[in-house]
């Protein structure tokens, strides 16, 4: 089993995040099936992410010919904890409420893992990510 569980959504929602805060700085619009074939992301599911996003606040879109989609916000003020939040809740303990040492032990793990994911994700902000992005860029062109 991989240890990248990760939903497709959540990873395509990640791409599209990361390409719009590569063209925040200019104020460009992209177009959603830009996004999709450049990552061969089928175009009716970017769509639907693209407007999660939106109705979460974490994208803007404009539409008509010369239209598409722009962050709402600032890439150095969007995190991954945001994106993530937008399908995924936190893992949740088991709902069996048994009360017992191991039950408890188990419910402390998975809280314990839950926390410290949350602080993980609420660290990286989306420009650190375009930033490394760029940086890997670079040094392969010496």
């Amino acid at each position: 089993m991989a240890s990248n569980q990760v939903s497709a959504r959540l990873q395509y929602a990640t791409i599209a995040m990361m390409e719009l805060a590569l063209r925040y700085e200019s104020g460009e619009l992209t177009c959603v099936r830009d996004i999709a074939a450049r990552h061969d992301i089928p175009l009716p599911f970017l769509t639907q992410i693209l407007n999660q996003l939106r109705a979460h606040g974490l994208v803007q879109s404009v539409r008509g010919s010369c239209g598409g989609y722009r962050l709402a916000r600032a890439p150095d003020s969007i995190t991954m904890a945001e994106i993530r939040a937008v399908w995924e809740s936190p893992v949740e303990s088991s709902m069996l409420r048994q009360s017992s040492e191991l039950g408890d032990a188990a419910e402390q793990v998975w809280a314990d893992a839950n926390r410290v994911l949350q602080q993980y994700l609420s660290s990286v902000r989306l420009d650190a990510l375009v930033d490394q992005l760029s940086s890997n860029e670079q040094m392969f062109h010496i």
